[in-house]
């Protein structure tokens, strides 16, 4: 009998980690990272060719977004074509409503 309670508090725990774990997940939100094709100042749009693929997605972004230039605070200005970038946000359909993204510096 205590063997089997044992066993289901050990199980109760394991979830509870796992829920925490999902939640931490979650905070971060989606990422979508790549080079830099092209920046649509008008539309607020960065086309990015991704990683190990030559299919093109395109980020989203808005007066709230931030953006930052390797460490630092940086601005949509420090986005060019050619430039790896990793934007975080959330996924709407395939393309990605960023909330914040990097410019990785060279």
């Amino acid at each position: 009998m205590f063997r089997n309670f044992l066993i289901a508090l050990t199980v109760i725990a394991l979830c509870s980690l796992a829920a925490a774990s999902a939640q931490e997940a979650k905070k971060e939100g989606d990422r979508l990272s790549g080079v830099v094709k092209m920046v649509d100042k008008t539309a607020m749009k960065i086309t990015i060719t991704p990683r190990n693929s030559s299919v093109e997605r395109i980020i989203m972004y808005d007066t709230a977004t931030k953006f930052y230039a390797g460490d630092k605070a940086g601005k949509i200005d420090d986005v060019q074509d050619g430039m790896r970038i990793v934007a975080v946000g959330k996924f709407e359909g395939v393309n990605l409503k960023a909330a914040e993204v990097r410019v990785r510096l060279k």
